[in-house]
This record gives structure tokens, sequence and C-alpha cells, in this order.
């Protein structure tokens, strides 16, 4: 009778979470003075779904009821220094006038002589480029996009409109204004938009490490994969792949794992998008097993 011993190898994979990076970009909080405007001045509707009226010149007031639509003359009060004009329009009749504010973006400011004075002049404005974060449209039912980011005449051209709750990534902000990179069909194109139409979202935090929910022996390997839920827009990312004891589980450039002996090892993701780091750590428990046959 011969009797032999059975060794089997098989890993245990627990999920612990390192994550390092710069927080998460909020829309600035509205704080603004208002300016009445010298004379005789109106305004005609630029968006092309209308827009809402508010109370006051911000998204967090109440909306009025009914609002002004594409192409409407309203007449403008003022504007104030976050971005909206107070303006004079029509509601039902011309017997009923009513008051409220709109953003500016979407008004072309006209002097009573025809004049088109835009309400500012080109500002020039400072961006810096973001990593790892995509937004989606918020406060009203379709956001345009703009060829560049200045205030003068037409040289803000809308190139497109997008829908409320449309995704895209955010790639760089300035003061008033996010570029951004949207889906146009089959291809991908950058822009730029209002902030306070725009909810900003960390992607980086979502990305997580696939996780094997058995255990398996030595004689397979599990390929470890950065799982990345921003999609269409996944991150440009750079994955370095590293294990802290190799003799116990080694894991290769591409995140196959390998276990090799008894004992505990940390397989440690590294995730790199532009100046932005993320680390994801797999604690891997390898047991040895012993059985007798014959």
């Amino acid at each position: 009778m011969k009797k032999f011993f059975k060794r089997t190898i098989s890993l245990v994979l627990f999920f612990v979470l390192v994550c390092c990076g710069i927080p998460a970009v909020n829309a600035d909080a509205a704080s603004y003075t208002e300016t009445a405007y010298n004379g005789t001045y109106y305004g005609r509707v630029l968006a092309q779904h209308g827009l809402y009226v508010y109370y006051k010149p911000t998204y967090d007031s109440d909306r009025k009821d009914g609002g002004v639509e594409y192409n409407w003359s309203v007449q403008c009060l003022s504007y104030t220094s976050n971005g909206f004009t107070k303006i004079k329009y029509y509601y039902g009749s011309k017997n009923n006038t009513q008051t409220g504010y709109v953003h500016s973006e979407y008004l072309q400011v006209s002097k009573a002589n025809g004049k088109n004075v835009s309400e500012k002049k080109a500002t020039t404005e400072k961006f810096t480029k973001i990593y790892g974060y995509t937004g989606y449209v918020k406060g009203c039912d379709y956001l345009n996009v703009h060829s560049n980011f200045t205030w003068s005449g037409n040289d803000k051209k809308i190139v497109t409109s997008l829908k409320k709750g449309t995704k895209f990534m955010v790639i760089a902000k300035s003061k008033n204004w996010y570029k951004i990179q949207y889906k146009s069909g089959s291809s991908k194109k950058t822009g730029y938009v209002w902030r306070s139409y725009v909810t900003v979202v960390d992607a980086m935090k979502s990305l997580k490490v696939n996780i094997p929910s058995q255990t398996f022996s030595s004689s397979k390997k599990y390929t470890l994969k950065v799982t990345d839920p921003t999609k269409p827009y996944a991150l440009s990312k750079k994955i370095k792949w590293s294990s802290s004891k190799s003799s116990v589980a080694s894991v290769s450039s591409k995140g196959v794992v390998t276990a090799k002996n008894g004992g505990t090892a940390t397989i440690t993701a590294k995730v790199t998008c532009g100046n932005r780091t993320k680390k994801i750590k797999v604690k891997v428990k390898v047991t040895e097993t012993f059985s007798l046959g014959e």
C-alpha cells in the first residue's frame, strides 16, 4: 500500500481601500453684488428650450410660474456679479408684467437703440486642469455648450445643448466655467459650460478592484482588475501592481495573482490619474491543506 500527501494552496482575498488625492470640486457659494442698467436695455433669450425665471439671483431660489421662451424680448433691469440678470417680461398677457432673474449666459443684451452690449466685456479666465472628475447637468433642462468662454458678443458660440442629467468629463475649471469632454455621436468633443449648471463628482472615489467570491487552488491564477464605473468616460489612468510578499503571492504588471506558499500578503494597485493617486489594497491569505490517501 502506497501512501501520499496531497498539497493544495488556496487564496482568500479581502478588500481594503486606501485613497488619497485632492478633494471634490464644488460650485462656488452664491454671493453677489447687483448693478442697475443706466438706461433702457433689452435682452433676447438665446436658450433654445426657454429659461426658468427665479425670484432671487441664485439657483437655490424658488422658480416663478412659467418662464421665458426662446427668442423672446425682455427688458433688462440690472445684472449681478454672479451671472444673473433681472428682467421684466410679460406673463400671460401684456397687462400682466413680472420681474425675476435669469442667467445672463442665455441673454443677448442690447441698448434701446439696438446696439448689442452683451452686458459684459470679454473676460479672461484662468483655467486649471483637474483629473478624475465627471459632471452632470443640473438646474436646467438643457445646458448650452460653448466653443469658448468669453462674455463678448458672438464669441460665446453655442455648439450644442446637453439634456439634464447628461454625464461628461470635467477636464479644467476656472472661476465661472468648466471645460468638459462630452459625447457627440460616436466621437468625443470638448467645450465650455457655466459652472452653476453643473454638479461635479469625484470619479476617482468610484474606482474599485474586482474581488473573487471563491477560493481557488494553486493550479489556477486570478486576474485582478481595477473597475471604472464612469462610462462612457473611463478615466485616463496608469496602474502599477505590487505585492508586499512575493514569496506568498506574486502579482504581474497586469494584475495576475499567483499563490506560492502559505502566509499573507497585500496586493496593491496604485492608480495614477494626472496629479492624483489612489491606492487600492487587497489582502491575500494563502492557506496550505494536506490530505492523506493511498
